[in-house]
């Protein structure tokens, strides 16, 4: 091997020739996870580069550095038959490493899941390769959909730092592999494509075992993206006292108009270019803001979108600006209150559609809202619906406790002349994807007996309005 120092880095290169692509290289790049592209002699390379922080990630870095670990396992992993980009070389600098490998024109499986062609195929072509992994004992720590890359019909692994070659392959180990493959499709597969997955590879136990997993690292990264809500990221910008959505940093300037809610626990303001929610409590302050941060990480964008949180000081109270939704549509509530009457046979059927897909949406990602009454549904003009009041919203999971909690809720606090056939429309539709028939019959019942104990009340067109069932 070909030894080479430029620029602080300490070179091990299979090929003499790539000395001229790392000298481009230069000093450490401060991005965690920086890479370069680049041209060679004999096509493209990549570089990755490892920045290491604190004193484990210095000690890792002269016993271990994870450039080097990488080349290493690329190359037992291509002797075992197992499909790696080929590794040319690794590099180690004072506060980190790097690995240099040939370039993969290939399309990682995390693009398929966007592809409604592609998307079916994925379980099918993971298993063969979950089955090769376990024939040859690799646990793959980070195996999820952007660390396979599909290239001439065939399957590449990349990003193998965190993998390792077990000279005993245990159940636990095959739980692990499993759980990262599927962790981005199974909040989205069917029971019948769960039953199929399961079916030709590993059985119940496994099943049973990779969704207790699936549901650890759902929290695990749930609580990861909220302990980063105060700090600089890659969606996210911090100072002393204020953090930004990258992006939105031009959002805030506006001029006041206008209040537009005040009571004892928040007070909404209305800016020319945003509105604005300040909180008596920084604990609810900071909750909704996490909350934001969460969805913002998910790409799942069900509630207004959010542009700042300015913390609380001794002077003031914390605020969290957010965009405008004037003009946009209005609360379900006074949607229904206005035009429920009017509306044709279709319409209706519709909006029950569209509002049962919508909250099936967010429930098959584990979010509930702890106080969905009508007046925190938004119905926007195209179509579509937002959730309101995010501080209220839940990352835990869902279980028959919070959908029967919501769907009273829901139910209490739509006008009474919405009919019993389209209340019953919704619920089914809602409940269908989790419950069986016998089970959607029972919580109805339960729905209906709580509701009917309880008056009607909903922010209507014309104010407050309360009303007995009929």
């Amino acid at each position: 091997m070909h030894t080479f120092k430029t620029a602080g880095i300490t070179w091990f290169l299979e090929d003499p020739s790539l000395e001229r692509v790392v000298e481009r290289l230069g000093h450490e790049p401060k991005e965690k996870r920086a890479h370069f592209i680049w041209e060679h002699d004999r096509g493209k390379v990549f570089i990755k580069f490892f920045q290491e922080k604190g004193l484990p990630g210095l000690i890792r870095n002269r016993i271990l550095p994870r450039g080097k670990k990488e080349y290493e396992l690329s190359e037992r992993l291509r002797s075992l038959s197992i499909l790696t980009p080929k590794a040319l070389g690794y590099g180690v600098a004072r506060r980190g490493s790097y690995v240099i490998q040939e370039w993969i024109e290939g399309e990682p499986l995390i693009a398929w899941k966007y592809d409604s062609v592609k998307r079916p195929k994925i379980v099918s072509v993971i298993i063969p390769l979950l089955e090769k992994l376990r024939a040859t004992g690799l646990r793959h720590n980070d195996l999820h959909l952007g660390n396979i890359v599909e290239a001439s019909g065939q399957l590449y692994l990349v990003d193998l730092h965190k993998g390792s070659l077990k000279k005993r392959f245990t159940f636990a180990d095959d739980v692990s592999n499993v759980s990262h493959a599927l962790a981005m499709l199974h909040d989205g597969m069917d029971e019948r494509e769960k039953a199929w997955f399961f079916n030709r590879y590993g059985g119940d136990a496994l099943r049973g075992s990779v969704e207790q997993e699936l549901a650890r690292l759902k929290q695990r990264w749930i609580t990861r993206k909220a302990a980063r809500a105060f700090r600089t990221t890659s969606v996210l910008v911090a100072s002393r006292s204020r953090v930004t959505v990258r992006g939105m940093e031009e959002k805030t300037r506006g001029e006041y108009l206008v209040a537009i809610k005040k009571d004892l626990k928040v007070m909404v303001e209305r800016y020319t270019d945003h509105v604005r929610k300040t909180y008596a409590s920084r604990r609810r302050l900071h909750r909704a803001w996490k909350n934001h941060v969460i969805l913002e990480y998910m790409r799942f964008f069900i509630a207004p979108r959010p542009y700042c949180l300015q913390q609380a000081s001794v002077s003031a109270r914390g605020y969290i600006a957010m965009e405008d939704l004037t003009g946009k549509g209005e609360e379900l509530d006074r949607f229904l209150d206005r035009n429920y009457d009017g509306m044709s046979r279709a319409e209706r059927d519709g909006l029950i559609d569209g509002l049962s897909s919508f909250l099936v949406s967010a429930f098959i990602k584990g979010i509930t809202h702890r106080d969905l009454k009508a007046c925190n549904v938004f119905v926007l003009r195209r179509g579509a619906f937002l959730l309101l009041d995010v501080e209220d919203l839940e990352f835990s999971g869902l279980d028959d406790a919070a959908i029967k909690r919501m769907l009273i809720q829901l139910n209490t606090t739509v006008p009474g002349r919405v009919s019993i056939p389209d209340r019953l429309r919704f619920f089914t539709k809602v409940t269908r994807p989790r419950l069986s028939a016998s089970e959607r019959k029972r919580l109805l019942k339960e729905i209906a007996s709580e509701s009917l104990g309880r008056e009607i009340v909903y922010e209507g067109v014309h104010g407050l309005k309360r009303e007995a069932w009929k």
